[in-house]
């Protein structure tokens, strides 16, 4: 709690609760969604509440949507879980086309305290979880950028540079209800890194600085993704792509 308040102190918005199934160990057990971890964190929570009502808690959590529900309690821990299960529905609607999300399973993650939001997004620093033989094929058929049986690829690799997909992608993002997120360089079509020869661990590919000449030039531009994206994010009642 100390540390807590050090960087409550410091003004921090809110903390990112790493790899949140797995706070707690016991021997004999796989270390995962353990009644203590949840117990921790509804301490964290009430802590931060009586001064910090802002400060949000967001947890990273793997699993099946009923198992990550219960990182939200009863409105009690976390204010935020990633919705990794989602990941899978997104890339699914844009390998067929579609650009929709499978109605059913919206349905099973809407149960919700009404004080808690899903995390949703369409990548991040980490391999996005697309086991899925189909997919993997669609999107990674030279199995380049597989790691740990997820693929380590940046949304402008996955979609081959295809803008307009990757505009439908975020329009289905802002679309579909949750808190959205944008992995920094995806809103000016960033790739993957090029990794030294013989480097293995491909999620460094997704970690390359962020490139500051092409985000001044997709600033300046009103026809560039950036400049798309934000007219999304303000909520622009028709979003259309230059001719």
């Amino acid at each position: 709690m100390d540390v807590v308040d050090f960087w409550l102190g410091l003004g921090v918005d809110g903390f990112r609760l790493d790899a949140a199934s797995h706070l707690i160990k016991r021997e004999g057990s796989d270390c995962k969604h353990l009644p203590e971890t949840h117990a921790i964190i509804k301490k964290i929570r009430a802590h931060i509440e009586k001064n910090n009502k802002d400060v949000i808690l967001l947890t990273e959590a793997d699993g099946l949507p009923e198992i990550i529900k219960e990182y939200f309690g009863n409105g009690d821990e976390a204010h935020l879980s990633y919705n990794f299960p989602l990941v899978k529905y997104f890339f699914r609607a844009i390998a067929d086309g579609s650009f929709k999300i499978n109605e059913e399973f919206m349905e099973s993650v809407s149960r919700i305290p009404e004080s808690c939001q899903w995390a949703i997004f369409l990548g991040h620093h980490d391999e996005l979880p697309l086991r899925d033989a189909e997919l993997l094929e669609h999107f990674d058929p030279e199995r380049k950028f597989v790691f740990n049986n997820g693929l380590a690829m940046r949304l402008n690799n996955l979609l081959r540079g295809d803008e307009e997909k990757i505009r439908n992608a975020f329009k289905m993002l802002f679309e579909t209800p949750g808190a959205p997120i944008i992995y920094y360089g995806a809103e000016i079509g960033m790739r993957n890194i090029e990794l030294t020869k013989g480097e293995k661990d491909y999620r460094k590919a997704l970690r390359g600085a962020f490139d500051w000449r092409a985000a001044d030039m997709a600033v300046s531009d009103p026809n560039s993704l950036f400049s798309w994206i934000a007219r999304l994010i303000r909520g622009a009642h028709s979003v259309q792509t230059p001719e």
